[in-house]
């Protein structure tokens, strides 16, 4: 199972950028590799779906999309089928997780693998990054190995994956001299820096904070981490704007990042939707993206226009389709609304409903709160990173809907699960000073 989850995710963390940089020919099977990547998660988790809790996300989510999609919204059940691939992490990934924290041997096995992919992940973006930065300049073409637009997505998952190997390797009582033997896992956090994802500031500010270990002492710890934390964090913020284009500049105006990335209290809605509209019609490579804010204030209206859609929304396939299928009528006439960034809770909410909203809120309970038998315990600084990363999510990017992203955030949310620490302390000391903490050794030893 684990040879078909790495496989599934290196296919789509890697066609990204040897497509567009290395074989452009290539490009026409972007779409096959996708779905080739989504069949193997799927028939993975019905190969593993045992658990209850999993059967009933499962189940109902069936009941719930297909009656928002072919029952109210009239949609063709290919459509749904096509929809639902943005669901695939949620639905069939997470079953694969549990099937492996089931045994001790599958458990031990994949961490053992995920060390050597999360590190290889890791140096490739440290080639990919700046050959973007060069070419391109800090913006969304810096999607690292997975390609052009997943900016949002490569960040996320250096944050995310270097955070995992830190604290496989740490000492939680000699923090800093952990970090400093470690100090390649801190470096490969630098090309971060290289693209325009304002999130990451904050990502680096978690990633420092949550490993000090939650005791009687965090409270000193963290006063005394915080501020370095925020000095590494303004840092990267200054070295970020001064890499950016002189037509950039407001980048450090609070006022034209709330206006441009939340909501602008001069925008005309009229205006900014029939000039949204045209360049859709004649040239989407033009299309501004319309803040994430605005459209939430937005779709009150859009409810009113479309009364009895509230419960159940406006059915699977808003976000797919256009080039290799029609996209859904709504998806056509409210373009404006489905095209560009989405928050998370959006995207679910004018697929599914309040109803589909509450079967994500269920979702995210469990996978939280349901401890697997053999490892009940769960660190506090892995499920914070991510318990806060969702929360972030749901206000600010859809990244959730895609499957690398979902591969590579609900693997490391699920090594938060670990047996008591009595029974897996020990090595992190000698993690931290042994001297295997260089690039090749940390390979070698993966």
């Amino acid at each position: 199972m684990q040879r078909m989850l790495f496989t599934a995710f290196w296919m789509l963390a890697t066609f990204g950028f040897i497509a567009e940089e290395i074989v452009p020919f290539i490009e026409p099977l972007r779409t096959p590799v996708m779905v080739a990547a989504d069949a193997i998660v799927v028939a993975a988790g019905l190969w593993t779906l045992r658990h209850k809790f999993d059967i009933a996300i499962l189940v109902s989510y069936v009941v719930i999309s297909l009656a928002s999609t072919c029952w109210l919204n009239h949609v063709p059940l290919i459509t749904w089928a096509n929809g639902t691939r943005v669901f695939a992490s949620v639905l069939f990934l997470v079953p694969v997780l549990r099937y492996m924290w089931d045994s001790e041997e599958r458990h031990d096995t994949f961490l053992k693998a995920l060390d050597k992919q999360a590190f290889i992940f890791l140096c490739i973006q440290a080639v990919c990054l700046p050959w973007q930065f060069i070419r391109y300049g800090a913006c969304d073409h810096g999607g690292g190995s997975i390609g052009n637009m997943f900016s949002g997505t490569v960040s996320w998952s250096i944050y995310f994956f270097s955070f995992y190997l830190m604290r496989r390797r740490y000492d939680p009582n000699n923090l800093f001299r952990s970090i400093m033997a470690n100090k390649w896992l801190v470096i490969l956090l630098l090309p971060t820096f290289l693209n325009e994802t304002k999130i990451s500031f904050i990502l680096l500010l978690l990633y420092f904070v949550l490993l000090i270990p939650f005791n009687r002492t965090m409270v000193k710890r963290l006063l005394l981490m915080t501020p370095a934390a925020i000095v590494a964090a303004v840092l990267g913020f200054y070295v970020y704007a001064a890499v950016l284009p002189d037509e950039d500049s407001d980048f450090t105006d609070i006022n034209y990042l709330l206006n441009s990335y939340l909501y602008d209290d001069d925008l005309d809605i009229e205006e900014a939707v029939g000039g949204v509209t045209w360049m859709l019609e004649y040239d989407d490579s033009a299309l501004p993206d319309i803040p994430r804010a605005t459209k939430i204030v937005l779709t009150p209206n859009v409810l009113d226009e479309n009364p009895g859609h509230g419960w159940l929304g406006f059915g699977m396939g808003l976000f797919n389709g256009s080039e290799h299928m029609q996209a859904t009528d709504f998806a056509q006439r409210y373009q404006w609304l489905v095209f560009g960034t989405n928050p998370y809770l959006l995207h679910i909410f004018l697929q599914l409903g309040t109803l589909g909203t509450l079967w994500l809120i269920a979702f995210y309970i469990g996978l939280y709160c349901i401890r697997p038998k053999l490892y009940p315990h769960r660190d506090p600084g892995t499920m914070l990173y991510s318990l806060l990363s969702v929360i972030m999510l749901l206000l600010y990017a859809d990244l959730p809907r895609m499957l690398v992203f979902g591969i590579m955030f609900y693997t490391i949310t699920f090594t938060m699960w670990e047996k008591p620490k009595q029974q897996t302390d020990g090595s992190a000391e000698q993690n931290a000073d042994d001297g295997t903490n260089t690039p090749r050794a940390q390979l070698q030893q993966c």
